[in-house]
């Protein structure tokens, strides 16, 4: 598997905002979709920029990702109130994607949304998103590597492979629909 770097999810698409514009309006509903969103996006907040680029390459397809701190529902601190929300929403997401960095793997609630989805939405429609800094290495999470994961095809295209595979994966855009 080739694990993305910063660099080349950049290079995948332009952001339709500056980050700088998207950090001052985060929280506001404009970002919120009113349709119902197509995947569930579990990350950590401290990896926001790449939040938004994630969430900018799942436009390009036509999808859109639900990210709690752009839903206005969302309680400001956490609380139980959050683990209900957040059960419902990945309940009715079509799909789950783990952006899985060195920040989300060490987070709580990224590992307890993973379980819940594997407990509601079996293997064909959950996918880790792996992405590493340049010019660093990415250890992830044993337990991960059950899961199809999204990396570069030798197209240098984006594909979701079955887990431990690097040939036969499925183009994202196939996936995602």
């Amino acid at each position: 598997m080739s694990i993305l770097t910063v660099s080349q999810l950049k290079g995948y698409q332009a952001p339709y905002r500056s980050l700088e514009n998207a950090r001052s309006i985060q929280k506001s509903a404009s970002l919120y979709s009113r349709r119902e969103p197509d995947i569930f996006l579990s990350h950590s907040h401290t990896d926001i920029d790449l939040v938004l680029w994630v969430t900018n390459l799942l436009k390009t397809h036509n999808e859109t990702a639900w990210v709690d701190w752009k839903d206005p529902a969302m309680p400001e601190e956490t609380e139980a109130k959050t683990a209900l929300i957040l059960r419902e929403k990945i309940t009715n997401c079509k799909r789950f994607m783990l952006l899985a960095t060195n920040s989300s793997l060490i987070s709580p609630w990224v590992s307890w949304e993973l379980g819940y989805a594997d407990s509601k939405k079996g293997m064909e429609s959950i996918a880790i998103l792996p992405i590493k800094p340049d010019n660093t290495s990415f250890s992830g999470n044993e337990y991960m590597r059950i899961y199809p994961s999204i990396s570069i095809t030798s197209a240098n295209t984006l594909a979701v492979f079955a887990p431990g595979k690097d040939t036969g994966g499925i183009p994202l855009s196939n996936w995602l629909k």
